[in-house]
């Protein structure tokens, strides 16, 4: 099914942001998909193919090896990620049958790529808009879902959250005066 979960790299304005991605995450779900004979899979190999919507955050945050770990990024951002982490590794995980640790460290990562790509963006476009909607976007979402959000909490407790409510209101009602 992941390619009902990809993003449609045919339409207009889709994108792809991942973290190690490009040599991980898209190579891998390409050597399965050729390994159990899945050729029909258009999305995967469109985005195989279009690097130029595919938002490698690994590649934003150090240009040249050895690449910042998505920790790292995420200490830079003011993100916790660390907290998530364990010294066991996933496949140890995945060999056990474990999958609750494994559900949580990519819960988090997903939290840390989408921070990172806010950071970039505000970077790029000069503008803390991206940061500030990013923050308290994902901190309403982590709160919405209540004790299933618990994994997630410090994600929803960055020190600019408030700031960025406030920020974002006064620029609302600046522009609708």
């Amino acid at each position: 099914e992941i390619d009902t979960l990809l993003p449609d790299p045919e339409s207009a304005g889709s994108m792809l942001v991942t973290y190690a991605g490009g040599m991980h995450d898209m190579a891998v779900l390409r050597q399965r998909a050729m390994r159990l004979w899945m050729f029909d899979v258009p999305r995967l190999r469109g985005w195989s193919e279009r690097h130029e919507r595919h938002h490698d955050m690994m590649y934003a945050y150090g240009p040249r090896a050895p690449h910042p770990s998505l920790a790292e990024v995420s200490a830079l951002i003011g993100a916790d990620l660390a907290g998530s982490r364990s010294s066991d590794p996933a496949t140890r995980w995945i060999e056990r049958g474990d999958w609750a640790p494994v559900v949580k460290r990519n819960r988090s990562d997903v939290c840390a790529t989408f921070l990172a790509y806010a950071y970039w963006a505000a970077w790029r476009r000069g503008s803390e808009l991206p940061v500030a909607t990013a923050w308290t976007d994902l901190s309403r979402l982590i709160v919405a879902q209540g004790d299933r959000g618990n994994d997630l909490r410090r994600f929803s407790s960055h020190h600019l959250v408030g700031f960025a409510a406030d920020w974002l209101a006064a620029r609302t009602a600046a522009a609708a005066a």
